[in-house]
């Protein structure tokens, strides 16, 4: 997902997230960084990873 541009025509960069979700639909890690308007050359600045545990039945 890509968001508008910060500053018009300016130098910033459009801030984008990326989210990888596991097969269970639970997100696993989260990108934050800038990429171009068309959402293509995402560069990564933060990375959020996610780790779940599952349910034991005893």
């Amino acid at each position: 997902m890509t968001g508008p541009d910060p500053d018009g025509t300016g130098p910033l960069k459009n801030r984008a997230v990326r989210i990888h979700y596991l097969t269970s639909g639970q997100p696993d890690t989260i990108r934050v960084g800038t990429a171009s308007a068309d959402g293509t050359s995402f560069q990564g600045l933060q990375v959020e990873a996610r780790a779940y545990m599952t349910a034991r039945t005893v």
